[in-house]
């Protein structure tokens, strides 16, 4: 990743420029010091570029990584030769040939980075339109929306019914925003369907909407194109092109929409508050006990959208109800289904997926379609199959978006850990430097 080049660069000079023993001819030092400086810079830039301008930093990162790479090789290798210089001929400096290397790169890497800074400093990169055709198939999945099997959840489904209808709290008439917040795979969005779908709900509302927004810079335009046409079906796109074409005018439409009605709007997968912060606008409040309930990976954005008696953190499932979930993805739900030469090796499959969800559903759809042998499941239990693999890939594509939501330094330290983790399992348990690893991972 460009973040990491840029850091590593950033030692090289520093190095370089802190040597007392490697002498650095006269021309030089005032020009790499001015580059350590542009590095920072870039260093700095990049932290400030968070997950949600993840398209802005990926445009340049190609160009940031060989830049960075390009200098770093040449600082590299003009430091050991002048380093052999010195241990076998004394003070001898950097003959010509580095010098005029060093000064190319410079000049190359500083051009890079003028150019990556005036993209970067662009309010936004175009964003990618979604014609009418897509924004109709959106709306039309909202209105086939399906009830889910709730497996082991019914505590946390009566919390949200709960926190809906049944008003646990003062001054419950006015406009009241639940936030749903836990990690990836956990099923907040199959509760919140659960919880959106349920008899009660359907009926004691007037109009309901449930739009998914993701990880993209979602255009406002598009969710507030969804969420009136499950409010107002007659609303005609085409017929209304003016009005459709603004976000400003379609957030007045939506607020004219639910005006005196009792509303339950679902919001989910929320990763942005200026997002939220524009599309909560077009909720009126007219005291009339309207929701509006957000899903969210994001723990700050639970916090800014909702009070904190109205957050609701998903937890996981415990084995035995994994082990229900799994039973019923793959043998149909009947208690005594699971033939008993499957069941302890059924069990530690359920209990290998931590208690998420959508990899216990994922796993399942494997073990559905493949032989029922007690031999094919243990090698399933003990992660010995591709199935595993298989199963983890599908499940990785759904925790992407967490990870590239990252600030470049933390994706930096995360992929840093990983390597220590496939270093610690690599060396044996006494090993001294295994022991400073481990070290070194419990102080992060």
């Amino acid at each position: 990743m460009a973040y990491a080049a840029v850091v590593s660069l950033k030692h090289t000079i520093q190095r370089l420029l802190n040597s007392s023993q490697i002498p650095i001819p006269s021309s030089l030092p005032e020009i790499i010091q001015l580059t350590y400086e542009k590095v920072e810079s870039l260093q700095e830039l990049f932290t400030l570029e968070d997950g949600s301008n993840n398209q802005r930093v990926k445009a340049v990162e190609r160009g940031i990584r060989e830049a960075a790479w390009r200098l770093e090789d040449v600082l590299e290798s003009a430091h050991l030769s002048n380093h052999h210089h010195f241990l076998s001929q004394s003070h001898e400096t950097l003959n010509g040939d580095f010098s005029i290397r060093v000064k190319e790169e410079i000049i190359f890497f500083t051009e890079t980075v003028k150019k990556i800074e005036e993209q970067l400093g662009n309010a936004s990169l175009p964003e990618e339109e979604e014609d009418d055709v897509v924004v109709s198939s959106r709306i039309d999945q909202y209105f086939g929306l399906k009830k889910p099997k709730i497996v082991g959840l019914t505590d946390e489904l009566l919390s949200i019914r709960d926190s809906i209808i049944d008003f646990p709290y003062e001054d419950p008439e006015r406009l009241i925003v639940v936030a749903v917040e836990g990690m990836a795979g956990i099923g907040k969005t199959a509760l919140v369907t659960a919880a959106y779908l349920h008899p009660r709900i359907v009926s004691y509302f007037e109009c309901r909407a449930f739009v998914s927004i993701g990880p993209t810079k979602s255009q406002l335009r598009r969710i507030l194109l969804c969420i009136i046409a499950q409010i107002n079906p007659e609303f005609d796109t085409s017929g209304n092109a003016e009005i459709s074409d603004h976000e400003e005018e379609l957030a007045s439409c939506l607020y004219s929409c639910l005006k005196n009605r009792r509303y339950l709007i679902v919001v989910d997968d929320v990763w942005n508050t200026r997002v939220w912060d524009e599309l909560k606008k077009a909720f009126p409040d007219d005291r009339n006990n309207s929701r509006v309930i957000v899903t969210t990976r994001l723990f700050n954005i639970a916090k800014h959208a909702s009070s904190t008696i109205f957050l609701h953190r998903k937890r996981f499932l415990n084995d035995e109800e994994s082990w229900h979930l799994l039973r019923e993805k793959v043998f149909g739900g009947e208690k005594n289904s699971c033939p008993s030469h499957l069941d302890e090796a059924g069990r530690k499959i359920a209990e290998n997926c931590q208690g998420l969800p959508l990899m216990i559903i994922t796993l399942a759809k494997h073990l559905s379609q493949a032989e029922k042998t007690a031999e094919y499941w243990e090698k399933v239990a003990k992660k010995e199959h591709s199935d595993i693999i298989a199963a983890d890939e599908e499940f990785f594509k759904v925790l992407a978006p967490s990870y590239h939501h990252l600030p470049q330094h933390l994706k930096a330290c995360f992929l840093y850990m990983e390597f220590f983790r496939l270093i610690i399992t690599s060396l044996p348990p006494s090993s001294s430097s295994c022991g400073a690893l481990r070290n070194f991972l419990n102080q992060i």
